[in-house]
């Protein structure tokens, strides 16, 4: 359990026992107090595994096939290598009817060492110029060609 699920279940203990309001409790977690209401229902329906998120150790429901995962990649590797992962989604979606996202494909490739992840360009960082020690110190320059400044 993590400690935000313990803390969690200590404020649904204490409201249980009757130490705290329910609204007080809702305030305690950050949540509205219909949502705490809901929690305090399946608290006292599922006891103290109430708090843990019913996902758990259990598998995406959006999780891509393994067996759409070994078309994809040996499709790539056998007609599209030369190809990034959004043309070559691109084409698997309209040659081979897989449909996988460029980012899913692009973490399927780099798993299986068929794309190099590029690393992050560092953006250029903007030196502002040192500050001046007084002020109007800057110096004006005169770059006008014509001599009207005698």
């Amino acid at each position: 359990m993590s400690a935000n699920e313990r803390d969690r279940l200590k404020v649904l203990h204490e409201v249980n026992e009757g130490h705290l309001k329910q609204k007080q409790g809702a305030e305690q977690l950050g949540v509205s107090e219909r949502g705490f209401r809901k929690m305090l229902r399946r608290f006292r329906e599922k006891g103290d595994g109430a708090v843990v998120h019913g996902l758990r150790n259990r598998r995406s429901n959006r999780r891509v096939g393994e067996e759409t995962t070994l078309r994809a990649v040996a499709a790539v590797r056998r007609d599209y290598s030369d190809f990034g992962p959004t043309l070559a989604a691109e084409y698997l979606k309209k040659d081979l009817a897989i449909a996988v996202s460029r980012e899913t494909l692009r973490q399927l490739l780099i798993r299986e060492g068929v794309w190099e992840a590029k690393p992050r360009q560092v953006r250029q960082i903007h030196m502002w110029r040192p500050r001046r020690s007084c002020r109007g110190e800057l110096i004006q320059w005169d770059t006008s060609i014509h001599a009207w400044l005698e």
